[in-house]
């Protein structure tokens, strides 16, 4: 008895120990799969964002692209005239002791243009005889052009337009026209990035939001990989540790049986005439039932196992009233509890609807129909 007592006393430590595990791992799972949920939302929120910054940036992309478009023909004719240049033709223009005024006007331009204050001959002359000094114009990049620069170079173009006018520069000096034509068409062209400028900052800020909520994005989405992983990691944790406490209780229960038997046992010794009395008197009563009871239990097996509980209550009621018998139960009657017990630990559900129907089964003669969405009935089976 002590012993049978401590093993049902350490078994529900235990039983309490890994129910507590299993509800800490379910603690753990319903908060990942709300992290999930949350990454999830964002994820959506995020996408349905950039989708609709990509549209608006579509569109001022589009704006720049008009308004550019004016100019550029414009700029690219005259960067292909300055790339037609060569050294000599440059050696050309140094060649002049004092150059003329509309050759002095445009190389002035293009030293306004590429930020040199200094505009006197020499220094024309210096930036002339630099090396790489034609892919440097055509490298020049007119968002560089300042109010102060614009200011100055229009106002020697309408100063002195004649000497930026193509045909006119062209007979004065065939090397200065292409520069001619180069200065005006990066003025205008800095005019038109003036003008865009604040749709220019409008898309260039879309475009970093936009990129920094497709890397969000992709941080989420990596998130929700982990997430998945841990997850699943959780799931076999907590079903592990369901089962292993599913299988405490079963063997508990079993336990406290045994042990109540023992105890029930030993109550009784004092009495045992009496029981013994007792019990011949009942076995002889049972005795006279059991063609009854066998007849009951036929029926039901027979004719009950398709029906629902509400149904085979009202049937067993009765037929045990038209036979004059009470207090059946095929449970007790068709099966032990030891056998039920185990049909426990074989994963059968403890309810009583479940334990009928294995009780039919196995003394069916008839192959039986099972419906089984759950599949606890296969896993007992098997």
């Amino acid at each position: 008895m002590a012993l049978l007592s401590r093993s049902a006393g350490e078994q529900k430590v235990l039983l309490k120990q890994k129910k507590g595990e299993a509800n800490a791992a379910l603690v753990e799972i319903t908060k990942s799969m709300e992290q999930k949920a949350e990454r999830k939302q964002e994820v959506e929120a995020l996408s349905t964002k950039c989708a609709e910054d990509q549209k608006i940036i579509e569109a001022r992309r589009q704006q720049v692209e008009h308004e550019l478009s004016h100019v550029q023909p414009e700029v690219d004719a005259a960067k292909a005239a300055v790339g037609d240049l060569k050294p000599a033709n440059l050696n050309e223009i140094k060649a002049f002791r004092m150059p003329p005024d509309a050759v002095s006007d445009v190389l002035q331009g293009v030293l306004r243009l590429m930020g040199q204050e200094d505009t006197s001959w020499s220094a024309m002359k210096r930036f002339l005889g630099q090396p790489g000094v034609i892919p440097s114009i055509l490298n020049f990049d007119a968002g560089q052009v300042t109010n102060k620069m614009r200011v100055q170079v229009n106002k020697l173009i309408d100063g002195k337009p004649m000497s930026f006018e193509a045909s006119a520069i062209a007979n004065i000096s065939r090397a200065t026209a292409p520069l001619a034509a180069w200065v005006k068409a990066n003025v205008r062209y800095s005019e038109v990035l003036l003008k865009i400028e604040p749709l220019t900052h409008e898309l260039n800020g879309l475009v970093d939001k936009l990129q920094k909520f497709q890397v969000r994005v992709e941080e989420c989405k990596q998130q929700l990989q982990e997430l998945e992983v841990a997850t699943e990691k959780l799931n076999q944790d907590f079903a592990q540790k369901t089962q292993a406490a599913g299988l405490l209780e079963a063997s508990l229960k079993g336990a406290e049986a045994t042990l109540q038997a023992a105890q029930d046992l030993l109550g009784q010794l004092s009495g045992e005439n009496e029981r013994w009395r007792a019990q011949v008197e009942t076995l002889q009563t049972e005795l006279a039932l059991v063609p009854l009871k066998s007849l009951l239990s036929s029926a039901y097996t027979t004719y009950l196992g398709g029906e629902n509980e509400s149904s085979r209550e009202a049937n067993l009621t009765q037929w045990c009233s038209a036979l004059r018998v009470e207090d059946f139960n095929i449970r007790t009657f068709l099966a032990t509890e030891a056998q039920l017990l185990t049909f426990k630990k074989e994963g059968l559900p403890a309810d009583r609807l479940s334990m009928e129907n294995a009780i039919i089964i196995l003394n069916a003669v008839r192959t039986p129909l099972i419906i089984d969405p759950a599949t606890s009935a296969t896993a007992w089976l098997r």
